[in-house]
């Protein structure tokens, strides 16, 4: 599958949370050297299938079909495919501010708390991902406001997967990444 990157400018509001998807693409991805992002710009990452090794916060994970990661301001992080199992990684690009009036909602206070998350996906986000590109490629009639609402769901399962009680693997809560 070659790289479908689709550039977008919606922008939204969610519980709390002033969102602004700026790009989309998915893909088969090669090794992604370490970078990181400006204040309020944040990486969704879906890995569809194949197997890998993502580096988040000088820590390494072992990254494989139904991972799902998310790395937010100023947080180092890369990627490399096993040679045997190309990734192919769905990918949303974001940029995300606490909104007026934002009242430390228990969605918007789990977004903002973790700057960066890593785990399994419990959400059946790849079903929304699939959803998203076949509206882009099929361009049927209200094509975008489907998107968009779709885009909001996407978020919505992304939080979800940050609850407690789904345990995740990893997180970087704000108070620790102070400290670094």
């Amino acid at each position: 599958m070659h790289l479908q990157i689709y550039p977008l400018d919606y922008s939204f509001v969610l519980d709390g949370i002033k969102l602004h998807i700026f790009q989309i693409s998915r893909g088969t991805v090669s090794e992604v050297p370490s970078h990181s992002h400006g204040a309020c710009n944040y990486e969704l990452h879906y890995i569809s299938s194949g197997s890998g090794t993502a580096e988040i916060a000088n820590r390494n994970y072992k990254v494989e079909t139904n991972t799902l990661y998310m790395t937010g301001p100023f947080i180092e992080h890369s990627q490399i495919p096993s040679e045997d199992s190309p990734l192919v990684e769905y990918c949303i690009n974001l940029q995300a501010e606490k909104a007026d009036g934002w009242d430390k909602s228990s969605l918007s206070n789990l977004f903002f708390s973790n700057p960066a998350w890593f785990g399994q996906d419990r959400q059946n986000l790849l079903s929304l991902l699939l959803q998203i590109f076949r509206e882009f490629e099929e361009k049927r009639l209200g094509y975008m406001d489907q998107i968009s609402a779709l885009l909001a769901q996407c978020m919505i399962a992304v939080v979800r997967n940050y609850e407690k009680e789904l345990q995740p693997k990893y997180c970087i809560h704000n108070s620790e990444k102070q400290k670094a």
